[in-house]
């Protein structure tokens, strides 16, 4: 399946899994699960993005593109991809927040591919990535929202302004409100980070659940870590979700889809208290 196919099969059924003829090729059965090719052909695609947008603008088309490379690098390297619900964006509203549990470097890799098949995209990501040679001037031209992931408050200033002026230029944005990779959900470290932006925005805000653990986090290098073929690669869609009052109840709906999908998957849900302080919500009658 080449990439028209799978755009196809994204915006006509929403759903997309990974054909026998690629795990079962060559290259998955002599070099699958060989953490070395996969980041070979990761950085094959890099190089090939840094060509493409040093003569021209790096845009959606090229971006959905080269992150559909790396989907097919990781289903080349031994992995199974499947997505479902991603046409919960269809027919709904546009801009919206999208907000996902946060496993691997992958996801930061994969996910905005499917959702700017729909619209143009912005990723909150950690700043140290544009420091990252050849790939962090690929990123710079996405438009994405740089965090330190040091400084919550600072962060979260940083995310609505400029998650407020990119939705209102018609940019999606996709967060990830963890502030450290888990293969198991904890709803106590899912941030309101998402619902803030969301109701500042006045957009709806979008749940994506999501098990990226067949890459893991590496020793040294947190983002290069060993692949475990054993290990699906999923993503899960929701519905849009307004978010009305003081967001609250919004975040909740959030929380539920990412647990029910985690726990559909047999994966670890680790049901912390959930983040109720009312200094994490915005009053209702803020602007």
């Amino acid at each position: 399946m080449d990439f028209e196919a799978f755009s196809r099969s994204i915006l006509e059924t929403g759903a997309y899994r990974t054909p026998e003829s690629i795990r079962r090729g060559i290259p998955a059965r002599l070099l699958g699960g060989r953490a070395w090719w996969f980041y070979a052909q990761v950085l094959a695609t890099v190089i090939h993005g840094r060509f493409v947008s040093a003569g021209r603008k790096f845009g959606r088309r090229q971006w959905a593109y080269h992150a559909f490379l790396m989907m097919r690098a990781a289903e080349r390297a031994g992995g199974s991809v499947t997505m479902e619900g991603m046409n919960a964006l269809r027919s709904g509203p546009w801009p919206v927040v999208v907000a996902a549990n946060h496993m691997s470097m992958l996801e930061t890799m994969i996910l905005p591919c499917p959702v700017m098949l729909y619209g143009d995209v912005s990723v909150v990501v950690k700043e140290s990535l544009k420091h990252y040679p050849l790939f962090g001037h690929i990123l710079r031209q996405t438009r994405p929202i740089f965090v330190s992931r040091r400084d919550p408050r600072t962060d979260l200033k940083t995310v609505l302004s400029e998650g407020e002026k990119l939705l209102s230029e018609g940019r999606s944005i996709v967060i990830f409100p963890q502030a450290t990779r888990r293969p198991w959900f904890d709803s106590s470290e899912f941030n309101t980070m998402a619902v803030k932006l969301a109701r500042r925005a006045a957009v709806p805000v979008v749940p994506v659940a999501l098990q990226t653990d067949f890459q893991g986090i590496g020793r040294f290098l947190r983002d290069f870590g060993p692949l475990d073929r054993t290990r699906p690669i999923r993503f899960k869609m929701g519905n849009p979700i307004p978010v009305t009052g003081n967001g609250r109840e919004a975040h909740r709906e959030v929380l539920r889809f990412i647990e029910a999908a985690f726990r559909e998957w047999g994966l670890d849900v680790r049901s912390g208290p959930e983040q109720e302080r009312r200094e994490e919500y915005l009053p209702e009658a803020a602007q």
